[in-house]
């Protein structure tokens, strides 16, 4: 993925496509932000339901998956990755999961402001169905309002 570049990096490169992830502990670049997966736990029902009394249990025939992120700004100001960065699990059929807004260990929601040239580590998650296979995680970096760069990341 091209920092600068205000849409989707071209179909060959890794985070282009779905079939094309960034691998995991590679970092894709985005205007402001570098992503990488460092971490996944593909059931955190129960870390997510004892992170916070009020945390719903998931529905029947849906889990919680929780992955964490290293977010590293190459912008030219502070900023929070939280508030610039949104994201979804795809499975292999192409169903969207979107983030479950529920208290997580370790929230990516909690980093506030990072200076240029520092990073933070934190969780995001999604609530998908048991049945759901060969998930990736789609994120849109959209701290510009002119444009948003998006890519897909390998989980495992």
């Amino acid at each position: 993925m091209d920092s600068s570049s205000s849409s989707a990096p071209p179909p060959s490169d890794p985070g282009a496509t779905r079939d094309n992830p960034v691998a995991v502990g590679q970092s894709g670049d985005f205007k402001t932000w570098s992503v990488k997966v460092v971490g996944f736990t593909p059931n955190a029902d129960d870390s997510i339901h004892h992170e916070n009394m009020f945390n719903d249990k998931p529905k029947p025939g849906y889990h919680y998956i929780l992955v964490e992120l290293k977010t590293t700004n190459i912008g030219k100001k502070s900023s929070d990755p939280y508030f610039d960065l949104t994201w979804k699990c795809i499975d292999s059929t192409g169903r969207q999961y979107s983030d479950p807004s529920e208290v997580l260990p370790n929230d990516l929601s909690n980093a506030g402001n990072v200076p240029p040239g520092s990073f933070v580590q934190g969780d995001v998650a999604c609530l998908v169905k048991d049945s759901s296979e060969g998930l990736v995680l789609y994120v849109e970096d959209t701290s510009s309002f002119s444009s948003t760069v998006t890519g897909f990341f390998a989980l495992k």
